[in-house]
């Protein structure tokens, strides 16, 4: 299982790499997300993202691929990750009440 490190970097911290100093010297990084995906349950297994990921509408069509592994569609632009978020809509049916 992935691990999510911070603070290993020995020249640049990870603030910096997104966006910050690394991208400028290296010309790599730039729109990077180096906060906590908020995936649903890591340690359970399941990597769906929550509401408020950072990871929602964060990717690039550019190279992903057209589905994700549940054979999802990827709205542009995509999500980072193996998961596409799809959020559920509520549908209201109303009846007419019928009094006799």
């Amino acid at each position: 299982m992935a691990e999510f490190v911070t603070g290993h970097d020995v020249w640049f911290t990870r603030a910096e790499i997104a966006n910050g100093p690394w991208t400028a010297w290296t010309g790599r990084g730039a729109g990077d997300v180096t906060t906590n995906p908020l995936f649903v349950n890591m340690f359970g297994g399941d990597f769906h993202l929550q509401a408020s990921s950072p990871a929602i509408d964060a990717g690039t069509p550019t190279g992903a691929p057209g589905n994700d592994v549940e054979n999802r569609a990827r709205t542009p632009p995509p999500d980072i990750g193996a998961y596409e978020r799809v959020t559920s809509s509520t549908w209201w049916l109303c009846l007419p009440l019928v009094c006799k």
